[in-house]
């Protein structure tokens, strides 16, 4: 359950009309339909990653290609973290909000375990999960 305290809105890059979308986040379910919805852009540099922001100032996005997941961390007081994960592959590729980005493999997390750790900061406002540790930039 999300906390009611706490104000949480998503962005993403909408390829289509090549502009940043902006909507509010209040169920876990909302975050569910929402990253299924990205999931489903493209642009020629990839699938648009998602940012979840809090009204504390901190936000996690998640870049992805839809297998894989980089999971950044911007803490309250602007400290910067990276997924740390397992995977042994080439850079993943993936749409900034409209800007060309790769992660390295050993950033990536699977999809799946991204998920969690977006819907733990959402009801929470840490990203941390038993599969998803974060290192600092």
């Amino acid at each position: 359950m999300i906390q009611e305290q706490a104000t949480t809105e998503a962005a993403y890059w909408d390829p289509p009309s090549d502009q940043q979308v902006v909507v509010h986040v209040s169920t876990d379910d909302d975050l569910t339909r929402l990253l299924d919805l990205v999931l489903t852009l493209r642009s020629g540099r990839g699938i648009p990653a998602l940012e979840i922001r809090r009204n504390d100032g901190s936000s996690v996005s998640l870049g992805t290609d839809g297998t894989w997941a980089l999971v950044t961390w911007t803490n309250p007081l602007k400290e910067t973290f990276h997924s740390i994960g397992d995977h042994h592959g080439d850079v993943m590729v993936f749409d900034y909000f409209g800007s060309w980005s790769e992660a390295p493999a050993e950033w990536l997390v699977l999809l799946e375990k991204a998920t969690i750790s977006l819907e733990s900061y959402v009801n929470t406002g840490l990203p941390d999960t038993e599969d998803v540790v974060f290192e600092p930039d």
